[in-house]
């Protein structure tokens, strides 16, 4: 009886290589990132702005601003996570980049700051909400070149964090906050567009029992890189399981690294955020401290500070450590393990804030070199956080898992205006002290990660049959070359078909 050559989803990808379908991912992916970018970053500016116009606002009020993006952030990462693996990856990637656009320019003509509250709310649900998009990427891109286009797209964040301080410091002083915020929603609308012209994931396909469809896209992709498919027949080796099911996450084999991953997303989004805005409010904090550069409302307690061209100067700088970062992750990851290399990232962060604890308020050269090292090592351990979570779990849960982790990781986000733009102002060091402990705490975790994930391809089901142990000390001679001659199967052969030139100029 004559056997069929058979293949699976990460052979096929492999395969078909790194083409031009691959690229149009590729720009997709860096313009999302510089949007999120820009959205994100207006909030570190955005704060001592609304105090001039609205003079009665409080500090917490500003930090409330900024935390409830990031509540808005906690529901659209988890909803969006779990509802892209049942319905689909590009779908809810559309519908979130409508409710960003609307929502951004409902921000800017707010009348009241509870409109700006409630705004701004829903612009973090989108933003949470377009994760899909990543994934959607993720599953199309093959495993050699899988990490440098994520590592590509975290350097598109780091540029749209540089254009929206350029932006701010050209538009905010002579047209003021309604025009920058207005003009950050526009690439909602140029990102609504380029996903109508994307595929679904045949990953998601294959997940969700729809194997024609699987196979009628990667044909669609292999005709756009000028290649074939794989002989033979693509095969889902998985059993039925249930897409987007959270109970998948605490399976035995997944369980630790969820819990430890939790806490790692919490750390990770307030120390990155954390020290996003504590950059602007450290240099209020120089401006209160030399008192002649310091101007007191007349009407209450409240300081209206507009930062000038020097302190955008400074916020450019810093933000270059984030650009830094890329070059860093990509020389670590193919030599060191992903356990490893969150350790360096989280301890080298922790370090710079202790050294932080003994720099005078009004030192802002040293204060801007020491949060240029700080982005540096927390953008890179962050971006991580969801290479790393999408490496672990497999297709059947993955964007549930890196939603859950997302929306985990939000409370950090949550907590992290009030630490570092009301309580900073009140208690310096212990602000610092607190910023030590839980990043230092999110490198102990980091040593007990249970998974490593170098080299080895994605999963499709949670228990895939690649990984069932097959015991072998009780097995006769003739059981023996059995499974290795079943073990040599043409499927084995199909990731060396990849074009090597190909593969040689994307790792380049």
């Amino acid at each position: 009886m004559e056997s069929t050559v058979t293949y699976n989803l990460e052979q096929c990808i492999d395969h078909i290589g790194f083409g031009r379908f691959q690229w149009r991912f590729a720009i997709i992916l860096g313009f999302f990132s510089m949007t999120e970018a820009m959205e994100m970053m207006l909030l570190s500016i955005i704060g001592p702005v609304l105090q001039c116009y609205w003079p009665d606002i409080t500090d917490f009020q500003v930090a409330s601003l900024t935390s409830c993006v990031f509540f808005g952030m906690m529901i659209g990462a988890l909803s969006s996570g779990i509802l892209a693996d049942k319905y689909g990856r590009r779908r809810i990637g559309m519908i979130s980049s409508v409710i960003l656009a609307v929502f951004g320019v409902a921000t800017a003509i707010a009348p009241t700051y509870n409109w700006v509250l409630v705004s701004r709310t829903f612009v973090g649900l989108a933003v949470a909400g377009e994760t899909p998009v990543f994934t959607l990427a993720y599953e199309y891109i093959p495993s050699f070149a899988r990490i440098v286009c994520y590592v590509c797209a975290d350097l598109c964040w780091s540029i749209g964090s540089i254009l929206i301080y350029i932006l701010g410091m050209l538009i905010l002083p002579s047209y003021g906050w309604r025009l920058l915020t207005l003009v950050c929603a526009f690439p909602a609308i140029m990102i609504l567009l380029l996903i109508c012209f994307l595929p679904e994931s045949p990953r998601y396909y294959v997940a969700s029992g729809q194997q024609e469809k699987a196979e009628h896209v990667l044909q669609k992709v292999a005709a756009a890189n000028n290649r074939s498919l794989p002989e033979g027949k693509l095969v889902d080796k998985q059993a039925y399981e249930e897409c987007g099911s959270i109970k998948y996450l605490f399976h035995a084999r997944y369980r630790r690294s969820t819990v430890l991953l939790a806490y790692m997303w919490i750390s990770s989004c307030f120390g990155y955020y954390g020290i996003v805005l504590l950059n602007t409010e450290l240099m209020t904090l120089a401006k209160e401290t030399n008192s002649s550069h310091a101007v007191l409302n007349t009407t209450n307690s409240t300081k209206c500070h507009m930062l000038g061209t020097n302190d955008y100067i400074s916020l450019i700088f810093t933000t270059f450590g984030e650009m830094l970062g890329v070059p860093f992750l990509l020389f670590l990851i193919p030599r060191m393990g992903r356990r490893s290399i969150s350790i360096v990232q989280y301890s080298i962060a922790t370090v710079w804030f202790i050294v932080l604890l003994f720099v005078p308020r009004n030192a802002l050269t040293i204060i801007s070199i020491i949060t240029f090292f700080g982005r540096l090592f927390l953008n890179s351990q962050f971006n991580f956080m969801y290479i790393y979570t999408m490496e672990v779990y497999p297709t059947v849960v993955r964007s549930a898992a890196v939603g859950c982790g997302s929306t985990i990781g939000r409370i950090g986000g949550i907590l992290a205006p009030y630490i570092a733009q009301a309580l900073v102002k009140r208690a310096y060091h212990a602000t610092i002290g607190i910023y030590i402990a839980v990043i230092g705490l999110g490198a102990l975790c980091a040593c007990f990660l249970p998974i490593e994930t170098k080299g080895q391809s994605l999963k499709q089901a949670v228990v895939d049959t690649d990984d069932v142990w097959k015991p072998t000390e009780h097995l006769t001679e003739s059981s023996r070359l059995t499974s290795v001659d079943e073990k040599n199967t043409p499927n084995e052969g199909y990731e060396s078909t990849m074009d090597e030139k190909t593969k040689k100029n994307i790792t380049e």
